[in-house]
């Protein structure tokens, strides 16, 4: 094999490798989050979200786990972050207006209500957006 195709058939290996080491990074960051161990999760997102800035899965998860540790500053900017990549995320903006709720920021949590409520379909999220406004508006 000459060197070229060998530098090539080695970036290729590498390249694959690294995918596998995100999916795996992934699964373990979910399986921390399920198992109730929201800072290991966290930890794992964060460095996931830094490499790819872009998926939108990794800030959700990044934010969802920033919640349930009631850092709900830390989570408001990864909700936004995954509004801003997926602007159609009604789940996203729900919990965003819960972020905000915690922070005492009800105006702006009452207009991501309204936007939710126009993006959900699901009758169960609707009555919880009906519950929310019910109690801080």
């Amino acid at each position: 094999m000459n060197e070229l195709a060998y530098k090539y058939f080695e970036i290729e290996k590498n390249i694959k490798l690294n995918l596998l080491d995100f999916d795996e990074k992934y699964e373990r960051a979910k399986f921390f989050y399920e198992s109730g161990y929201y800072l290991q999760a966290k930890d794992i997102f964060i460095q996931l979200a830094l490499k790819r800035p872009l998926d939108k899965d990794y800030w959700y998860c990044l934010a969802s786990s920033f919640f349930q540790l009631k850092n709900y500053e830390q989570s408001k900017k990864a909700f936004e972050m995954t509004i801003f990549l997926d602007s159609e995320n009604a789940l996203a903006h729900l919990f965003l207006a819960e972020c905000l709720i915690s922070l005492n920021e009800k105006e702006k949590a009452f207009e991501i209500l309204e936007k939710a409520e126009s993006k959900i379909f699901d009758e169960i999220l609707l009555n919880k957006i009906k519950i929310l406004k019910n109690q801080n508006f």
